[in-house]
């Protein structure tokens, strides 16, 4: 595929590797500090069609948020286990580590790595701590009772409530230091998505007065020559509304949200 900091390259691997799935799996599993893990323990696919496209899947992660390991909550998923160099080669075991760093040298990839951050890390997304806190409560509800009988001990609670309180911030700034997230404040929406009157105008902004806010209507990725914000836009049809603020040459995370009047 050549060198995957060239544009031309980048495209080609896309057409290989689901690149949507390779962001979401690194931070799942970064944010878990997962034990055993990238050099075991993960598992990848394709359809054997002439447009399959490789996919990560995870696998044995029972030890994960500092559960039966020592990867504390300030652990460096990046720098201890998805570092590579040429002068280690290449066997299996070091997939994912390559993969990482080839894939790193994009600035096409480090951008959508840092729109997937923001798409599960804020604005109720699958890894905010109140959904973790939520999916594990229900859980923990269903499997209590057997393991009481069984173990005489419930699931434990207490590490996942400190783990959620603390990985985040740790997380985020491992990505910055890798090149993975700017830290520029994505943009938020004057309202939430969902149903709404047609002519219902969506406003777009920022929490600090600055930065210069661009978007899409179509869902598109919003670049410097896509319109630039200047005033609420009215809902006339199915509506996915796409923006990302830039603050000199630096971007932010896109945010986007959807409206049907």
């Amino acid at each position: 595929m050549g060198d995957l900091a060239e544009v031309a390259s980048y495209e080609e691997a896309t057409r290989r590797f689901d690149v949507v799935n390779l962001a979401d799996y690194l931070i799942l599993n970064a944010y878990m500090a997962m034990w055993d893990w990238p050099n075991n323990n993960f598992y990848n696919y394709r359809e054997r069609v002439a447009d399959g496209k490789w996919r990560f899947a995870v696998w044995d992660a029972e030890g994960a948020m500092g559960l039966y390991t020592t990867k504390a909550a300030d652990y460096n998923t990046f720098t201890s286990d998805l570092s590579w160099n040429e002068s280690q080669g290449f066997n299996a075991l070091r997939t994912l580590p390559l993969l990482f760093t080839q894939f790193a040298r994009s600035l096409e990839f480090r951008t959508l790595f840092a729109d997937r951050l923001q798409r599960h890390l804020f604005n109720g997304g699958a890894l905010t701590s109140t959904n973790i806190l939520r999916t594990y409560g229900d859980l923990k509800t269903q499997l209590d009772p057997i393991l009481i009988r069984v173990t005489k001990l419930p699931a434990h609670m207490a590490y996942v409530e400190n783990w959620v309180a603390e990985r985040p911030a740790h997380l985020l700034a491992h990505c910055a230091q890798r090149g993975l997230w700017t830290g520029v404040q994505a943009p938020s929406f004057s309202i939430p998505p969902g149903e709404v009157e047609a002519g219902t105008a969506v406003g777009i902004g920022l929490a600090e007065e600055s930065g210069t806010i661009y978007y899409t209507t179509d869902g598109s990725e919003p670049r410097v020559d896509s319109p630039r914000y200047r005033e609420p836009l009215p809902v006339a049809g199915l509506t996915r509304v796409r923006a990302r603020a830039w603050l000199g040459q630096t971007a932010s995370p896109s945010s986007a949200v959807g409206h049907l009047p």
